[in-house]
């Protein structure tokens, strides 16, 4: 049989419980000497976010009650939940340690279909205020969304389970009336060509940062705690259009600002709300809100300005006193349409070229130039020149174009490109990184 009929029949076998399906990648279980530390050292909490001493709960390292900063609980409240969120009881050294291993995540990776979004939630399985972390992609052969789920164990981040390895044909979670859930592996036997005959299902729960092997539930077992959102909303974001879920760049993100607490700085800060501003114009959390996207400095103070181009105007934001200032930077109209970064030869000072040539009753064309301090505009309609609103010579004209020269291209259309719009993600979260 194919990849695709292997993924309907574990489709099929799914809707006959009522379990959500997904699949996933194997890798090194915890406990297993040849897994792998996936996360950086952890860092020592602040005076302000003393540590009480560790309890051992269902098998994984749980700290009794940490005392979190409202900087770190509000930017933990942006990470998708599944379970109790108010008995959290996640440190700060373990979501630095969850952010890194999002920050190396390739949700491209062997299996997975490039230009689709991944999506992150924590998840306390165990009920003891130590979530998991999951992220949730697609699989192509393997079902349409495929979770693989991580642990954190004695100040280190372990896989749990994931099936991309080849040691099944696919997997998928499923949550039970009692409040366990289940990782299920399906694996063809006899390619057949009967779903009864050539797919074999193995049942493992998730508990403690393992997994232990479990008798096949009854049907009567399946559907859930009732509580929402659901494990399978959560599992299922492509299917459903649900905006529940975090995206993984959303959710790493807010896992890298609540790990610093108090100690954030303005920068990252505002590497957060731009993140943020270009993730949230998107329902489904991806990068579709806007066209392109650049990160500069204009100021020259070490802090970066965000350009970005949607499909009615470009904009300039800037941070300021704590909040993101948003600067109009020209029309995305008809004509051939480009936006340059520039510098005023005289000044020194950096700005924003728009140009707009022809799209009108005209030939020519006007170019503004945006500067923090001010705004120049000249115009060249049928050969009749014009500086600021003014008429002008040629000479005049030409002056001006050579006084405010290019520096290099910011945006050259209309048309939307995800690589450019990941290149200033990438950028901020490694300022929050940092």
């Amino acid at each position: 049989s194919s990849a695709d009929d292997t993924a309907s029949a574990g489709q099929s076998h799914q809707e006959e419980t009522g379990a959500g399906s997904q699949s996933q990648e194997d890798q090194p279980q915890p406990g297993d000497p040849d897994a792998g530390d996936q996360s950086k050292e952890p860092e020592e909490a602040t005076s302000a976010e003393e540590l009480p001493e560790e309890t051992v709960s269902g098998g994984q390292a749980q700290p009794a009650g940490p005392v979190l900063s409202a900087q770190s609980l509000s930017a933990l409240e942006k990470v998708t939940y599944y379970g109790d969120r108010s008995r959290c009881a996640m440190t700060r050294e373990q979501m630095a340690a969850y952010a890194q291993l999002a920050l190396t995540y390739d949700e491209n990776d062997i299996f997975h279909e490039e230009g689709r979004l991944s999506y992150a939630f924590l998840a306390d399985f165990d009920g003891n205020g130590n979530p998991y972390l999951v992220f949730v992609h697609p699989a192509p052969g393997v079902g349409d969304y495929a979770p693989e789920v991580y642990t954190y164990v004695d100040g280190r981040v372990q896989m749990v389970c994931s099936c991309a390895d080849g040691s099944a044909s696919g997997g998928y979670l499923s949550e039970l009336k009692d409040g366990r859930v289940l990782y299920v592996e399906w694996e063809m036997i006899e390619p057949t060509g009967y779903y009864e005959n050539n797919v074999a299902y193995h049942y493992s729960q998730i508990s403690g940062g393992g997994l232990i092997p479990v008798d096949e539930p009854g049907e009567g077992d399946y559907g859930g705690t009732g509580a929402s959102p659901s494990l399978y909303e959560l599992c299922s974001p492509g299917w459903n259009g649900s905006e529940i879920c975090s995206s993984a760049d959303e959710a790493t993100a807010a896992l890298l600002l609540a790990a610093k607490g108090d100690d954030v700085s303005d920068r990252e800060q505002m590497a957060a709300a731009m993140v943020d501003l270009l993730l949230s114009a998107d329902p489904y959390g991806g990068l579709e809100g806007f066209l392109q996207a650049k990160l500069v400095d204009l100021d020259q103070d070490g802090v970066e300005e965000m350009f970005v181009l949607d499909m009615g105007q470009a904009l300039l934001y800037s941070w300021q006193d704590g909040t993101l200032q948003e600067k109009f930077v020209g029309a995305n109209a008809g004509g051939s349409l480009n936006w340059y970064l520039c510098r005023d030869a005289e000044t020194g000072e950096l700005g924003i070229e728009y140009e707009s040539i022809g799209g009108g009753d005209f030939s020519g064309g006007s170019r503004t130039y945006y500067y923090s301090t001010r705004t120049v505009e000249i115009s060249d309609v049928n050969g009749n020149y014009a500086v600021d609103g003014a008429a002008a010579t040629q000479v005049q004209y030409d002056a001006v174009v050579a006084r405010h020269q290019r520096q290099e291209l910011l945006s050259d259309g209309l048309f939307p490109d995800h690589d450019v719009m990941q290149e200033p993600v990438d950028q901020l979260l490694a300022i929050l990184a940092q």
